[in-house]
């Protein structure tokens, strides 16, 4: 049961890190003109460069993190 405690609490970790971009982008002014689908490429990029930031961050050998 421990094994399952803690690989839910690095999967919620690595999640929120990876929204945390998104949920600051909530609170900023959306542009006029701007539709459903600009808003949703912008929300894959900048998940995408999250998810790249954290790729970076776990391949530089934390043993804390990168244990299995």
């Amino acid at each position: 049961m421990k094994a399952f405690q803690t690989a839910i609490f690095w999967i919620s970790l690595y999640l929120l890190l990876i929204l945390a971009p998104l949920l600051l982008l909530i609170f900023d002014e959306v542009p006029p003109g701007s539709g459903f689908w600009w808003g949703f490429s912008m929300a894959l990029g900048f998940a995408g460069v999250a998810m790249m930031g954290m790729q970076f961050l776990l391949t530089a050998r934390f043993r804390r993190a990168s244990s299995p």
